[in-house]
């Protein structure tokens, strides 16, 4: 299950995210997260695990606002790649990068974001 919003976990993996972005303490965050970025993931939003967007910065999502009161919840419910357990999942972009992978043979899940 996801983290609770505002638990330390959230603030771990952001840590972790921009560090394998090239982020180190004390370093610009210019070009990496907008401000509103990380206080979505710090704030429990389900992200990206390879471009570390939050939910909120994809208006993709927002074809699914009707079942769902916002992007955060449409990722939840609705992307393929969402990983409960991670609460990350792969954006479009991302996830044509990777190549789009389908899972393992007999997964009727399919791939998630690891």
């Amino acid at each position: 299950m996801p983290s609770e919003p505002g638990s330390p976990e959230p603030r771990a993996s952001l840590r972790a995210l921009l560090s394998a972005r090239g982020w180190a303490p004390g370093n610009d965050l210019e070009g990496m997260l907008t401000t509103e970025e990380q206080q979505a993931i710090v704030a429990g939003e389900p992200y990206c695990y390879r471009c570390g967007k939050p939910a909120s910065s994809f208006a993709e999502y927002d074809q699914y606002i009707d079942p769902c009161p916002d992007r955060a919840e449409a990722v939840r419910h609705e992307e393929g790649t969402y990983n409960p357990n991670t609460n990350r999942f792969a954006c479009d972009e991302c996830y044509i990068a990777i190549g789009m992978p389908a899972g393992e043979p007999g997964d009727a899940y399919g791939w998630k974001a690891p």
